[in-house]
């Protein structure tokens, strides 16, 4: 008997409790499994349809080919799929190919705000990222989001494929193959394509497949499916952490194998703004799942992995500059919840830019499209690492961010018609405007090839004498960086003979200095007149 209520989290102890649990799992100390649904959208911005939606959008089309709608499943997209999906034929119950391609076909080329066709938004790139940094160590058994989920997987960085496994593939296979046991994401309940089968009767949903004899013959081919996600299950690890997304229906049939496969001292989070955690969470696991070892995450799942990154790199910025994050004024810009986006958005920028500017560079001249594709946050940027220092490999850049924004050299999100494309911190509605730009070379690159790749992100920027610009460069190795520096401005007073003056070039460690030297309220000395 439940006696007290689950502890209840608003945005900042949610974000930091998630922060918390993938940081470990990161680390290698915990296994994670998430566990999502459809209702998703209800906790993210309208991506998948809800359980409702999906029966408004399947009844209409229904009502449109003359189907009589009995009362008592009206609603229930679930009890709807079974009964005409199934038809009576004959007397005996069988599954209709044609009426579920109509089906798969209805509620995926809905043309309105709610579909299950799309582009993934910022949970599903986190989510594949968390997959992937902690080398398995959080899985996702995904019910009807693995479209979202797959097309995430081809814009992220990783080089490794079938990321997302669909269950219905796993149907002439063996319990025993490694698959069962190294699954990332998992299709649980099939995917939804046209003559491929997949899991929507609720019969099957909310009884324990172990009841033999319940299951009715006609639900057969859905009832292998489950029985090879919960083979998945199985054969996977001990979790520590268990988090539900976006869930309504009861999941019965797997919250009975579930609560054999936690550990001792396991927690769980149940992720809704809306509602509370659903009985049969409790009630399923003879309340293993209880309010003792549960949270209830009152925000959505988008902000909770915003908030979550936000407090990755206000550590990072701290760890960065050797100060606390309330002595860093650029945090203060952003304390707000609803800033939390922007900043994580902007580090990713200027982080790409940082780390991989060197390789457009080297691209430019043959293709100057591919400098624009680094200020584009269609995918999420990998955690950055810690050296044996305690150092992150990029705290230069954390560093410098900081210095530049005690100027009021701001972090910026895009660049302006008077900025490079690779700008990534700048004063830029001023009457005297600064871009600052960022970079970190491989030494062994030639420097020609560099010089001439910083010299191109100025092609097309109106370069004024009341506008400067700050280029600072980060290398491993020190011994040539005052050669590489004198070739960049060569390669600047080639390419702009009249504006080059206007430009800077210095080295990491010489940035506090050089900002302590500069009176940014006036144009650049060399632009001032006698």
């Amino acid at each position: 008997m439940l006696t007290n209520e689950i502890q209840k989290l608003n945005l900042k102890d949610g974000g930091s409790l998630l922060s918390k649990w993938l940081n470990e799992a990161r680390q290698g100390e915990e296994d994670i499994l998430f566990i999502i649904g459809a209702g998703l959208s209800m906790t993210g911005y309208s991506v998948a349809p809800s359980g409702r939606d999906v029966s408004n959008i399947y009844e209409n089309y229904l009502r449109g080919q003359g189907e009589v709608i009995p009362e008592s499943i009206s609603g229930d997209i679930s009890k709807l799929y079974e009964y005409f999906c199934y038809p009576n034929i004959d007397g005996e119950r069988q599954f209709s190919m044609e009426k579920h391609n109509n089906f798969i076909k209805c509620i995926t080329t809905n043309k309105g705000q709610h579909r299950f066709i799309g582009v993934p938004n910022f949970q599903h790139r986190s989510l594949i990222n968390e997959v992937m940094e902690s080398n398995g160590k959080v899985r996702v058994y995904s019910l009807n989001l693995d479209e979202y989920f797959e097309v995430a997987e081809s814009i992220s960085d990783s080089k490794q494929s079938d990321i997302v496994i669909n269950v219905a593939d796993l149907l002439d296979k063996s319990s025993k193959e490694n698959v069962f046991r190294e699954w990332l994401i998992l299709a649980a309940h099939g995917k939804n394509n046209i003559n491929t089968r997949s899991v929507w009767s609720e019969s099957l949903l909310t009884s324990p497949l172990s009841n033999e004899g319940y299951f009715p013959e006609f639900l057969k081919g859905e009832k292998e499916l489950l029985e090879k996600s919960l083979n998945c299950i199985k054969n996977g690890p001990n979790y520590s952490k268990v988090v539900f997304v976006g869930l309504a229906a009861s999941l019965t049939y797997l919250m009975t194998a579930l609560k054999d496969k936690v550990k001792d001292n396991f927690e769980w989070a149940w992720i809704n703004p809306y509602d509370s955690p659903r009985e049969w969470v409790y009630k399923d696991t003879e309340e293993l799942f209880n309010n003792e070892n549960g949270y209830w995450l009152q925000n959505s799942l988008d902000d909770l992995l915003w908030f979550s990154q936000a407090e990755f790199y206000e550590r990072w910025l701290s760890v960065s500059c050797n100060i606390d994050q309330d002595k860093i004024p650029l945090l203060e810009k952003y304390k707000s919840d609803d800033l939390k986006p922007t900043f994580v958005e902007s580090i990713y920028r200027a982080r790409r830019i940082y780390d991989v500017g060197i390789e457009r560079f080297l691209t430019a001249h043959s293709n100057f499209e591919s400098i624009k594709v680094l200020n584009k946050n269609s995918h999420i940027y990998k955690y950055p690492e810690l050296d044996g220092n305690y150092k992150f490999y990029d705290s230069n850049l954390g560093f410098a961010l900081h210095k530049l924004y005690i100027k009021d050299i701001e972090l910026i999100q895009n660049p302006n018609e008077y900025a490079p494309n690779l700008t990534v911190a700048g004063r830029q509605f001023d009457a005297n405007p600064i871009s600052a730009h960022i970079f970190k070379f491989d030494p062994t690159v030639p420097e020609d090839k560099i010089a001439n790749g910083i010299a191109i992100t100025f092609d097309g920027v109106i370069i004024q004498p009341t506008h400067r610009h700050i280029t600072v460069i980060d290398v491993q190795y020190y011994q040539f960086i005052d050669s590489l520096i004198k070739a960049i401005l060569e390669a600047v007073k080639e390419r702009f003979p009249n504006e080059y003056k206007y430009i800077d070039v210095l080295k990491v460690d010489d940035l506090e200095k050089f900002l302590n030297g500069q009176d940014f309220t006036k144009p650049p000395v060399r632009a001032r007149r006698p």
